[in-house]
C-alpha cells in the first residue's frame, strides 16, 4: 500500500523512497530509472509478470507523459492502464491492489 507521497518522495509501507519506483501487487518494490515518459517498452517489461492493471503516477504536477503506443499496447493485451498525478494514482493503486494484480509506476517529482 502507498501510505503517502509528496514532491520527491513516496512512502510504501514503512519505507520512504526518494526515487521513482515500481510497486507490485505482491509488495515487491523496485527503483525505476528516472524518466518523464512511460513508454511502450516499459509497459512490455511489466507485462512479463501478467498484471491486470498498470497505474502510472505522472508526478506531483503531472509532467510525466504516457506514450500513445503504451496506451495502445495495454489495450491490445486487455490490461487496464490508468494515468494520473502521483497522489491520485497512489489512491487508485491502493483501491485496485485489493482485488487485482496491479503494478504501480510512480514518478515522484514534477
Amino acid at each position: 500500500m502507498i501510505d503517502g507521497t509528496g514532491f520527491g518522495w513516496i512512502k510504501v509501507g514503512n519505507e520512504e523512497f526518494r526515487t521513482d519506483v515500481v510497486v507490485w501487487w505482491d509488495g515487491e518494490i523496485e527503483e525505476r530509472e528516472k524518466s518523464h515518459t512511460f513508454s511502450r517498452k516499459e509497459l512490455l517489461d511489466l507485462l512479463a509478470r501478467d498484471p491486470e492493471a498498470v497505474v502510472v503516477g505522472t508526478g506531483q504536477s503531472g509532467m510525466c507523459s504516457v506514450e500513445r503506443d503504451a496506451e495502445n499496447e495495454a489495450r491490445l493485451h486487455g490490461v487496464e492502464l490508468v494515468a494520473a498525478r502521483t497522489p491520485e494514482a497512489a489512491e487508485v493503486f491502493n483501491r485496485l491492489v485489493r482485488r487485482k494484480r496491479v503494478v504501480g509506476v510512480f514518478h515522484v517529482t514534477c
